[in-house]
């Protein structure tokens, strides 16, 4: 199991619309646990905290009530049994479970508890054939190959709440749950080879989806019909240690177009020495070529680049051209990392900041932020 504690907290008001506020938050995480000598497994999920939601636009924020700051503390509890068997060739999981959430203020300044009911089944199987292929050729290093179907299908019902989210104060993801009632639907498409005795996925193709069922009751209780949500579809290449090739897509099939693209090519000439392209397009929206430069000079020096270019205006948002820069430079002091960045955006102005971190633990870093906002011909920005 594992404890996360979390201290969050804003210095300048006027920074970040709706940001939130930890003050602090506690989690405590128990991953799937066996219940004695039975096949049944329990897992749990706990979280405290005291959370504020500030927004820049409240100027007066005791006066203020078209988009007043918001404060309580609450407490989040999940747990669920499951019970996983092998039917044939079939992994199943069905699970039970609930949620309970206790609030000291609702949207009218009471305390409140809000449970949740749930329960569904996960589904997958896995397929494979081994192909005797040995070949180098292009270069490609191939040590037989294994073709492995993955497909997988999740079905989750959760009831409706007993305090909608209507009457709650909305600062995260948690207090906006709803009733659900959908089944998540995935294909896996995994090519395999060897190289230097270890396993690589050489091909990586997965779609998915979401079916929602009908009847599903929004907060006005009016029943939305069944549907599947846009498909997702991802691939990902490695042909050479070298060089390694993703990419996404979403696709609305009811309109029939892709909604967004994104396309990377990485090579990874050494360790820390690699370059990135990536191409991202988005419907009606922007259309931008980046570059990532991460080189490390020696064993003291090392600098990363980073640029976004947009190639096409979009109304009310984006103009073409450079949208963004970020240049770092980070040296190594033995016991130490320090790294210095100047980051220059078109939407948020220009920042540098510096990070110290220790070298016995990467994952903790101590950071000091300075930004400054330089005026543009034609524009104002807020201080």
């Amino acid at each position: 199991s594992s404890f996360d504690f979390t201290m969050q907290k804003r210095a300048n008001r006027w920074y970040d619309p709706g940001y939130l506020e930890k003050l602090p938050e506690a989690r405590y995480t128990m991953p799937s646990l066996k219940l004695g000598g039975s096949p049944l497994y329990f897992e749990s999920v706990s979280i405290l905290g005291s959370y504020n939601k500030k927004n820049t636009s409240t100027s007066t924020p005791d006066t203020n009530t078209s988009n007043p700051d918001t404060h309580f503390n609450r407490l989040d509890a999940e747990n669920k049994i499951s019970l996983p068997v092998k039917v044939a060739f079939i992994n199943l999981a069905p699970f039970v479970g609930n949620r309970e959430t206790f609030y000291d203020k609702d949207a009218y300044g009471q305390s409140a508890i809000r449970t949740i009911f749930f329960s569904g089944v996960d589904l997958s199987t896995k397929f494979y054939r081994l192909f005797d292929v040995k070949s180098n050729f292009l270069g490609m290093d191939l040590n037989g190959l294994r073709h492995v179907i993955t497909p997988t299908i999740a079905y989750y019902y959760g009831h409706r709440p007993t305090v909608t989210k209507n009457n709650l104060r909305q600062v995260d993801d948690i207090d906006a749950l709803t009733q659900s009632n959908y089944a998540a639907i995935a294909l896996s498409n995994k090519l395999q080879t060897k190289r230097r005795g270890q396993s690589v996925d050489v091909v990586d193709f997965r779609i998915s989806t979401t079916y929602n069922f009908r009847p599903v009751m929004d907060e006005n209780l009016n029943k939305n019909g069944s549907s599947f949500s846009d498909f997702l579809l991802e691939l990902k290449l490695l042909p050479y240690s070298w060089l390694r090739i993703d990419s996404d897509a979403t696709y609305d099939h009811k309109e029939g177009y892709f909604k967004e693209v994104n396309n990377d090519l990485n090579f990874q000439f050494a360790e820390e020495r690699s370059v990135g392209i990536g191409q991202r397009y988005e419907r009606k929206g922007g259309k931008q070529v980046t570059l990532n430069l991460n080189w490390r000079l020696n064993p003291k020096w090392k600098f990363a680049i980073y640029e976004r270019y947009q190639f096409a205006d979009v109304p009310g948002l984006n103009k073409k051209g450079l949208r963004e820069q970020q240049y770092s430079i980070s040296r190594d002091m033995h016991c130490w990392v320090t790294e210095l960045t100047f980051n220059d955006s078109k939407s948020e102005g220009q920042s540098i900041w510096v990070i110290f971190r220790l070298k016995a633990f990467p994952e903790m870093e101590f950071g000091f932020d300075q930004s400054y906002h330089k005026p543009e011909s034609g524009h104002q920005a807020n201080p």
